[in-house]
């Protein structure tokens, strides 16, 4: 993966970690620094399934900051890959749409390529 393509979270990740709160205080959130991004996302490799699952769910998850949860209940059907937005219910039961990159897209269509087109969710378990 291209150094640009860290370029693309690195302003949204830093952005939400200096976010207040109404009071004035820094919130506290957990924010991977650059140099652990990186790190994250040189561990997956390029040549298997598994692989490209999990690559998409962690550059998908960086580029969006999506929970966990949201992702986990990511549907097909919500995701367009065409203006390369999803559609997930987030906190407090309501829709959120969200915008990713073409590097982000580029991961998800190489996950596409080896999905199971009959499974409900977008991301599932290989194991």
């Amino acid at each position: 993966m291209s150094s640009s393509v860290y370029c693309i979270w690195q302003n949204a990740l830093f952005n939400r970690a200096c976010r207040k709160t109404k009071a004035g205080h820094p919130l506290r959130k957990r924010v991977l620094s650059m140099e652990k991004a990186r790190e994250l996302l040189a561990m997956f490799g390029p040549h298997t399934p598994k692989d490209a699952c999990d690559l998409a769910l962690s550059v998908l998850a960086l580029d969006t900051g999506l929970r966990s949860s949201e992702l986990a209940h990511l549907t097909l059907k919500n995701l367009d890959l065409q203006e390369r937005t999803l559609s997930v219910i987030v906190k407090g039961a309501q829709w959120k749409t969200a915008v990713y990159s073409k590097a982000t897209a580029n991961c998800i269509y190489k996950w596409l390529a080896d999905r199971d087109e009959n499974c409900k969710t977008f991301f599932y378990s290989l194991n």
